[in-house]
């Protein structure tokens, strides 16, 4: 007689690392040439730095609220030496993605960083692989490696772009690794589970490296440490003890209240803070609590509930969680508000309902724009969030500086409040102040679509 199949069980360590090498195989095409392009900027790293990179690095992996360790952690190593970070994308300023002791490093700077070392690096890459070209991430991280080394920074966190496994900077050694935690972003890309995306984030693991996480989720945190068992590395894991302590701490240095335009607010950035906690604490366990809750504060990070004028604020809230973060901040700061106006447009292979909803629940009115680059068409994204079910009002202005201005119109009093957020391009396009870089934030590809070779 046939037997009945059995039940499936748990997942063991083993059957992780069995499920990521399946999944390779099955897409090896497109694994392997991700894979081929680290080893070619790996390559290129040694080249330059052939006794290794002067800068001991942290990478930073995530769904939301790598930005904010990755300037938590240039605030909290300071005590251990000089420091800087390499976050993305940046809101206005290409400069933005480069800081050094918490503060933007010169655009002279990025010029001659690119003019004397790292154009030439994509040239000579270009030479001996034809068939690769750096891309715009790969040329940051090359960025931020000459900039580190110039102003002789110490300690540097360095932040993942999408994933981990197949990222740019999963090409650097490292002396610590991060993972945030994992949610529901870029699905398309890392897959529909949770179980495969944290698979793709801790792809940035490696062995005898420390590895550090704030995830909550059951089964992401099973990933983790299994990867981190196989490999074998330590994996430190941040628990909602230290994220009481964390707030202890701040509430010790703080007596009178976080500096208004501290980064350093709201519940899901004491996790965050906690998580960076632990990381200095690993990486430097000389440096004291106080000492180290006050640098914390200091950090600074664009458009993290970023008050642009009064009643206008600006957050990148592109996935689910960021945008029930936002709620959450909202709510905290300002309990008895008036009207709610949205400003909003959605990059990628998103679901803009998906992205929004937390936020939606709030607003009285939704105005729709678009988002310059890789955006949703806004008539898509008003028709895929609807009315909601108290019938907001949802329009569409498609040009997103008149969208701001329409929304500034809808102010009916002082306690109303304005939020432009959904896409960091939205936000770019809403209100930075510099035309030009306007122009080229909107348009960064366009050779590479209009012209040939």
């Amino acid at each position: 007689m046939p037997q009945r199949m059995a039940e499936a069980e748990p997942p063991s360590d083993r059957d992780y690392a069995y499920y990521g090498a399946v999944d390779e195989v099955y897409n090896a095409h497109w694994a392997a040439r991700r894979l081929r392009r680290l080893d070619v900027l790996a390559d290129a790293v040694r080249g330059e730095w052939t006794n290794g990179h002067p800068t001991k690095l942290v990478l930073v992996a995530g769904t939301s609220g790598k930005g904010s360790v990755c300037r938590y952690l240039e605030a909290g190593l300071a005590a251990a030496g000089s420091t800087g970070s390499y976050t993305n994308p940046h809101v206005w300023d290409f400069r933005e993605r480069f800081s050094v002791g918490g503060e933007e490093v010169g655009r002279e700077e990025v010029v001659e960083a690119w003019e004397s070392r790292v154009r030439q690096v994509c040239v000579r890459v270009a030479d001996l692989a034809p068939e690769i070209t750096l891309g715009p991430h790969e040329i940051c991280v090359l960025l931020a490696l000459v900039l580190f080394e110039r102003r002789a920074v110490e300690w540097g966190a360095m932040e993942v772009s999408l994933g981990g496994r197949y990222d740019a900077v999963n090409a650097l050694d490292a002396v610590a690794t991060v993972m945030t935690n994992v949610g529901a972003d870029h699905a398309f890309a890392l897959g529909d589970e949770v179980w495969q995306r944290a698979l793709e984030k801790a792809g940035i693991f490696r062995p005898g490296v420390p590895a550090f996480t704030a995830a909550s989720d059951a089964e992401a945190r099973r990933v983790l440490a299994a990867t981190c068992a196989r490999l074998p590395t330590e994996l430190v894991t941040v628990e909602g003890a230290d994220r009481e302590r964390m707030e202890a701490l701040i509430a010790d240095a703080f007596p009178d209240g976080m500096p208004p335009d501290a980064l350093l607010q709201g519940d899901h950035q004491i996790w965050n803070a906690a998580l960076a906690r632990a990381v200095v604490h690993g990486l430097a366990p000389q440096v004291d609590d106080a000492d180290l809750v006050r640098s914390l504060a200091s950090a600074r990070l664009r458009a993290r509930f970023e008050m642009v004028e009064p009643g206008v604020y600006a957050d990148v809230a592109h996935n689910p969680d960021k945008a029930a973060a936002l709620l959450a901040e909202l709510d905290r700061r300002m309990p008895a508000r008036g009207r709610t106006i949205l400003v909003v447009g959605v990059s990628g292979e998103r679901s803009p309902r998906e992205v929004l909803e937390p936020i939606l629940a709030v607003a009285d009115e939704v105005i729709v724009t678009s988002s310059a680059f890789k955006g949703i068409d806004p008539e898509t994204v008003a028709a895929d969030i609807g009315t909601g079910p108290h019938g907001r009002p949802v329009t569409v202005v498609p040009d997103a500086a008149e969208a701001l201005a329409e929304a500034r119109r809808r102010r009916s009093g002082p306690d109303d409040v304005v939020l432009v957020t959904g896409s960091t391009y939205v936000i770019d396009q809403a209100l930075n102040p510099d035309p030009y870089m306007k122009r080229l934030n909107a348009a960064s590809d366009w050779r590479v679509r209009t012209l040939p070779g």
